[in-house]
């Protein structure tokens, strides 16, 4: 998905720049995800580690990085200051 801009990109975060940019246009999803999706004591995220798939997501998760980029992109999927 070629969006026209570059994004910051962490490694293995390629698959997710779209995923970020929806999160970047619902208001308040990209606070929300940070705010719920934090560490734990033991290095893994609160949220993801819970039911069949505890223990299994070090800290920062996927959700985390999305919601992180989908922050700095601002509300129209674009990193702020940037115009389209």
């Amino acid at each position: 998905m070629d969006m026209g801009v570059a994004l910051d990109m962490t490694p293995g975060m390629d698959e997710g720049h779209g995923l970020a940019a929806v999160i970047s246009a619902v208001p308040g999803l990209s606070e929300r995800l940070l705010a719920e999706h934090v560490p734990g004591a033991d290095g893994r995220c609160r949220q993801c580690a819970v039911g069949a798939q505890a223990g299994w997501h070090q800290w920062p998760c996927r959700l985390h990085c999305y919601a992180a980029q989908a922050a700095r992109l601002g509300p129209r999927g674009v990193r702020s200051g940037i115009r389209r």
